[in-house]
């Protein structure tokens, strides 16, 4: 993705009020999620700056409502709330994958009977510190996520959405796809907002 056209969408949405800002920066971060090739988005908000907390407990009903999608929120505190945006098919795809699963009931997580009863065990687990298998979630291959806790010091072979441990073309080829997203919703969003 051009390094140019993010520090111009960047550029625009700063210049916008509140909630049009909110919406934008959303809208980017979770695009890929939005389009459904990516299960799910981690985005934490702060109460800094422009307090994007702040503005998600006011604005978030009308979001949600407009652009269709799920969230949990996975950890709230006085400084900022971490939320998990998720496509439920997609997060359902990874979630029910043969080794995915395998690998979660080894980690503790017991109710399989829907995606609800994953992302509340995720919260739970989240309440210390972020757990590693948030990668299943975020739809991070399974021999990545595995790779990263028997050793978080390895040097990886690429980094871009998740650090690269193995399979650096299928990796690349996912990360094209997200930056596809991205782009084609800064495109969208700057269209609209410059009348180009």
């Amino acid at each position: 993705m051009s390094r140019n056209l993010v520090t111009k969408y960047m550029n625009v949405i700063n210049a916008m009020e509140n909630k049009k800002y909110l919406y934008s920066l959303l809208l980017y971060l979770i695009a890929p999620t939005l389009d459904g090739v990516k299960p799910s988005t981690i985005v934490t908000l702060s109460t800094s700056g422009k307090n994007l907390d702040l503005l998600w407990s006011k604005y978030k009903k009308e979001f949600l409502d407009i652009y269709k999608i799920n969230y949990i929120e996975l950890k709230k505190t006085d400084k900022c709330t971490t939320i998990l945006f998720y496509h439920k098919e997609a997060l359902n795809k990874v979630l029910y994958n043969k080794y995915n699963l395998e690998f979660l009931k080894e980690i503790g997580y017991r109710d399989f009977s829907n995606e609800e009863s994953f992302l509340l065990k995720l919260k739970s687990r989240f309440k210390d510190t972020c757990p590693h298998e948030i990668g299943i979630f975020l739809g991070i291959p399974i021999e990545e996520v595995k790779s990263f806790i028997e050793d978080p010091k390895r040097e990886c072979i690429y980094c871009g959405y998740w650090k690269v441990y193995n399979n650096i073309q299928k990796a690349k080829k996912q990360f094209t796809t997200y930056d596809i997203s991205r782009t084609n919703m800064i495109l969208e969003v700057l269209e609209k907002e410059l009348n180009v």
